[in-house]
């Protein structure tokens, strides 16, 4: 599972610094820098990106626990 990265224009802020997460489908060249990527469970999403837009996606457990700095 990977994030990719959000090329959207810049106008409402804030604004998802990266979209996913994104299961990789296979790759689309030699070298490995593209890949095929899609949306879990949605066939329809595939769509291709380079490896310098994606990164690895690390799912959060269910024990996070966030303080606030203000405590």
């Amino acid at each position: 599972m990977v994030l990719r990265r959000n090329h959207g224009k810049m106008m409402n802020f804030p604004k998802e610094r990266w979209l996913g997460p994104w299961q990789i489908v296979q790759a689309t060249n030699k070298e490995g820098s593209a890949y095929t990527i899609m949306k879990p469970g949605e066939v329809k999403s595939l769509s291709k990106a380079n490896v310098v837009d994606l990164r690895p996606f690390y799912e959060r457990g269910n024990n996070v626990v966030i303080q606030s700095v203000y405590e």
